[in-house]
This record gives structure tokens, C-alpha cells and sequence, in this order.
């Protein structure tokens, strides 16, 4: 098994090599400049400023001597540049903006994975009765619906209509000043013991987690139930209900094992489309995670923020496809790795 790790170690490094030569020469050969997306018009009209601007961020030389520069900021010095927007280093902004998007993230899969397995279990339990119709709606539902378009139904109904839930941010800043912990709220507030600070936390956390979860909770009820029915229909599982077995014995401790396997790997992906995919719910709830952070540097074009961004997400990609790899080892012990 270490040998494995090991391996894939290597091969995430080639990975990310790649990830960023393809992101860097293809953020570059957008047809357009930072010039024009960061420079007012009265600064666009003097060459001078403009030959100034470029020269500064290094614009003005080759792109394979920029990304010559850039790979070696990052292999020697640990720098992943500074953005053209804020003028900060952006290895300080993603650890700013990515602890709120793994919060909300974490906390969409736990809602996508607890109701997908468990509405999973029951729809194949009562299959075609009306409670299996129900949930399948709901599961189609759930991958049918865009995301955008229920963010808003959902911040309407809950946070205009029914007032149960405020409508962004992370925390009441009137409130609350929860700086100087970890940047995950939940944690920091339960280690504090501030838990009233943990309420209002929840509080923000509940709806932008639901309509992520929502998604992802559709394909993980799909997948349980296909994967569960098809378990249920072997041998052993007809032997074990002959032998007098409980329904609740037979689904728990003989079919849900094995049919479990496939919704780890789609968990994992899922958790990784909720990191790369946010964009329109992070907008919408004012959630200032690296969802809004990607969307500023594409529209200003801040080439070191956008190669920043594109790598820490390939890497959470490559980390979390190694994790579910092992995984499967442990549900499924006649898997081994060499």
C-alpha cells in the first residue's frame, strides 16, 4: 500500500506540471489584455503607463520566459506570484478565500451524502411503490435543477418569505468578529466555545449547503439504489433471507457493503465538482469563498490568481481520487494494491 501512495504521489506531481502549463498558456492566449480589464481609459491612452503596467507584472516578455519565472517562484521560493487585482500574494488570498469554500463544501456533502445513502436504501427497499416514486423525483430533481435558479428559489422562500434564515454571508458582522482561528467558523466557534457564534454560523452555512448538497445528494440516491438492487439480487443475498434473516440484517450488514463502492466514487467526485463549481451559489449568497475569487481574477484576467486557483483545485482533484482509491480497500476487503 505504501508502495501505491507512494506512486501516485509521483504521478500527482507530474499532473500538476501539466495543469499548469496547459491553465498558464491558455489564461495567456485569451484574446484580450490585463490592460484593458485593470486600467481606466484616460490610463489606456498613455503608452507610457501602459509600457509601465506590462513591465511591472512582467507582461512585456515571452510567455514561455513568464512561465519559466513562475514555475520557478513556486519550486524555489514557495510563491504562487502576486495578483494583478489586489496587488497581494496569492498564496495569502487562497488561504483567506478556501477555508470558507471547504466549509461549505464539507458541510454539502454531508447533507448530499446522509440523505442520498439513506433515501438510496429506502427506494430500493420499496421498489416502484409510491415512496420509491417520491424519492426518485427527488433525486432527478436534484441533478435536473440549476443551480443558480434554486439558489434563488430557495433564498426567496426561506429568507424573504418565511425570514427563518438570513440570506448571506458567512456571519453577522454585527455580531461577531470571528478572526484570528482556522477560517472554518464551525470549528473555531465549538473550539472557543462560543456557541452562539455556532448558531449563527449554521445559521448562514444551511442553505448555500443545501442547494449544493441538492446536486450531488440526486446522484448519490441513484447510484445507492441501482447499485443496491443489483447486490440484493445475488445468490448470497437469497441465501442469507433463507436462512431467516431480517430485511434490516440482510440490507445493513450483507448488501450495503459492496454496494457502496460505486457512491464512494461518486461522493469523491462530487466533493471536487462542489470545489470547482460554486461559482453561481457563492455569488448568490455572498459566500466569500474561491468560488468569487475565481470569477474576479477570470474577469480581470489576473493571471497569477487564476494559475493559483486552477492548481489548488487539481490538487484537492488528485488528493481526493488517492483517498477514495484507498477507501476502497477498506470497505471491500478483496481489494488490495500493489
Amino acid at each position: 500500500m505504501l508502495r501505491y501512495i507512494l506512486r501516485r504521489l509521483g504521478l500527482m506531481v507530474v499532473l500538476l506540471f501539466g495543469v499548469s502549463v496547459l491553465v498558464f498558456m491558455i489564461s495567456h492566449f485569451v484574446p484580450s489584455s490585463p490592460e484593458a480589464a485593470n486600467l481606466s481609459q484616460s490610463a489606456l491612452n498613455d503608452p507610457e503607463i501602459v509600457a509601465a503596467y506590462r513591465a511591472k507584472w512582467g507582461l512585456d516578455k515571452p510567455v514561455w520566459e513568464q512561465y519559466l519565472i513562475y514555475m520557478k517562484n513556486i519550486l524555489v521560493n514557495h510563491d504562487l506570484g502576486t495578483s494583478i487585482r489586489t496587488g497581494r500574494p496569492v498564496l495569502e488570498e487562497l488561504q483567506q478565500y478556501f477555508p470558507a469554500t471547504l466549509e461549505l463544501s464539507v458541510f454539502a456533502m454531508l447533507i448530499a451524502i446522509v440523505f442520498g445513502v439513506a433515501f438510496g436504501i429506502i427506494s430500493a427497499i420499496f421498489q416502484n411503490k409510491p415512496i420509491d416514486q417520491i424519492l426518485r423525483a427527488i433525486s432527478v430533481s436534484g441533478v435536473s435543477l440549476p443551480s443558480f435558479w434554486f439558489s434563488l428559489l430557495i433564498m426567496n422562500l426561506f429568507c424573504k418569505v418565511f425570514a427563518i434564515f438570513p440570506s448571506g454571508n458567512r456571519y453577522d458582522p454585527r455580531l461577531y468578529d470571528p478572526t484570528g482561528g482556522t477560517g472554518l467558523y464551525v470549528l473555531d466557534a465549538i473550539s472557543w466555545g462560543n456557541f452562539s457564534l455556532l448558531g449563527d454560523v449554521l445559521a448562514h452555512l444551511f442553505l448555500p449547503a443545501l442547494v449544493l448538497g441538492f446536486f450531488t445528494m440526486g446522484l448519490i440516491t441513484r447510484q445507492t439504489r441501482s447499485n443496491l438492487l443489483e447486490v440484493m439480487s445475488s445468490d448470497y443475498i437469497r441465501t442469507a433471507r433463507s436462512k431467516g434473516m431480517s430485511q434490516r440484517r440482510v440490507v445493513i450488514h450483507h448488501a450495503l457493503g459492496n454496494a457502496l463502492v460505486p457512491v464512494i466514487t461518486v461522493s469523491g467526485m462530487g466533493f471536487c465538482n462542489l470545489l470547482g463549481g460554486m461559482v453561481f451559489v457563492e455569488k448568490i449568497f455572498s459566500w466569500p469563498g474561491i468560488g468569487q475569487y475565481a470569477y474576479l481574477a477570470a474577469v480581470n484576467l489576473d493571471f497569477p490568481a487564476i494559475c493559483g486557483v486552477s492548481l489548488l483545485i487539481a490538487v484537492v482533484y488528485v488528493v481526493v481520487n488517492l483517498v477514495i482509491d484507498i477507501l476502497y480497500g477498506v470497505i471491500d476487503p478483496r481489494i488490495r494494491y500493489q
